[in-house]
């Protein structure tokens, strides 16, 4: 890296160390090609099982629905249910999902 482009926050990654998931195999959360049906919903239910458990959950969720994560379970949440909460008609009034409200972080500049 020539440090020109932007740099990592910390912030952003370090709730990863205190993961549940941390060390499972990422097949476990992540649909394999062509997986459908039972298959998908038991895979799914293990993930969950997992994710249910873990310290940074609400973290892990915040950090998958700001970054517009399309693949996986993330803080017990499929790639379906976050796409459905982004597309979630919002109340007047209220402004639409940004990242720094769904993350509680701010970009910094690099």
């Amino acid at each position: 890296m020539n440090g020109s482009g932007p740099r990592p926050i910390a912030a952003l990654w370090e709730w990863q160390e205190s993961a549940a998931c941390r060390g499972v195999d990422s097949a476990r959360f992540f649909s394999p090609a062509g997986e459908r049906g039972e298959a998908r919903r038991r895979r799914e239910q293990l993930a969950r099982a997992i994710c249910a458990e873990c310290p940074v959950r609400e973290e892990c969720a915040r950090f998958a629905l700001s970054i517009g994560e399309e693949y996986g379970i993330w803080g017990g949440t499929t790639d379906q249910e976050r796409i459905a909460m982004l597309r979630r008609p919002r109340a007047k009034g209220t402004r639409a999902i940004s990242a720094h409200r769904v993350t509680g972080h701010r970009a910094e500049a690099a």
